[in-house]
């Protein structure tokens, strides 16, 4: 009897740990998690066909808008640095894993925050004088200038910055400062690669299709397995895009 217990309880374990051993072994989880729930909002949020908050011409105060802009980056952005966001991971301790995920988004995402109110600047500024026929021209225009600034050199280079990694320190404010510094390299190298794409709601009206689409492109070109950069899907799913805003 001895021996049995023993095995009892050995072989009990990994039935009784499976979700801790799941959340360790995938540390993006949450990160994932954030970028539903806004999704989630964004849907609740939308009325007719469009998202009051992401829409060529803002009728909300700045608030209102930084606010949408805000949930629209929570959406959008976090499932574009999942190798990131476990790389932080598992280059750090155990015991300050999670604290180390946080500190790197809130470097990548506070910057993506920061470039949010010059664009929101930018579509209050223009937003008054579009209306009608001028609306679809930006549209086009819009639509023309990311189709186009994909076959650029600097988009192929800045497309491969963001899966640059950098070495970690392992504790103290060492650590802390990596970690915020990291999210600020990736998000400075992603907003040179998707910052027009990032644009086109608040430049064309959009609404949740269009905006899947938009985010489809920017996961087919991130994830793309092929040595070199293919540009065939983010192309079609962006003129999905285009023809379901302008038509």
């Amino acid at each position: 009897m001895t021996g049995i217990v023993p095995l009892q309880t050995a072989a009990a374990t990994p039935l009784q740990s499976a979700p801790a051993l799941w959340a360790a072994r995938r540390p993006e989880w949450w990160t994932l998690a954030i970028s539903l729930a806004a999704w989630f909002i964004l849907i609740a949020s939308a009325r007719d066909v469009g998202v009051p908050l992401c829409s060529s011409t803002p009728r909300s105060p700045w608030s209102d808008a930084a606010f949408g802009w805000m949930v629209m980056t929570l959406a959008m952005m976090p499932p574009l640095v999942v190798p990131s966001v476990r790389h932080v991971a598992f280059r750090s301790l155990r015991e300050r894993r999670q604290f180390a995920i946080a500190e790197f988004l809130a470097g990548y995402l506070g910057l993506w925050l920061l470039v949010g109110v010059g664009m929101i600047g930018l579509s209050f500024a223009i937003g008054p004088v579009r209306s009608g026929t001028e609306a679809r021209i930006v549209a086009i225009a819009a639509y023309g200038a990311a189709i186009l600034w994909q076959f650029t050199p600097a988009k192929r280079r800045a497309l491969w910055r963001c899966h640059r990694t950098v070495a970690l320190a392992l504790d103290g404010w060492r650590a802390d400062f990596a970690c915020l510094r990291y999210g600020v390299g990736a998000a400075r190298d992603c907003v040179s690669s998707c910052w027009i794409l990032m644009a086109l709601p608040l430049l064309a009206p959009h609404s949740l299709a269009i905006m899947a689409c938009v985010q489809a492109a920017m996961l087919a070109e991130r994830y793309q397995r092929a040595r070199h950069v293919r540009r065939a899907r983010s192309i079609w799913l962006l003129c999905t895009a285009f023809l379901l805003d302008v038509y």
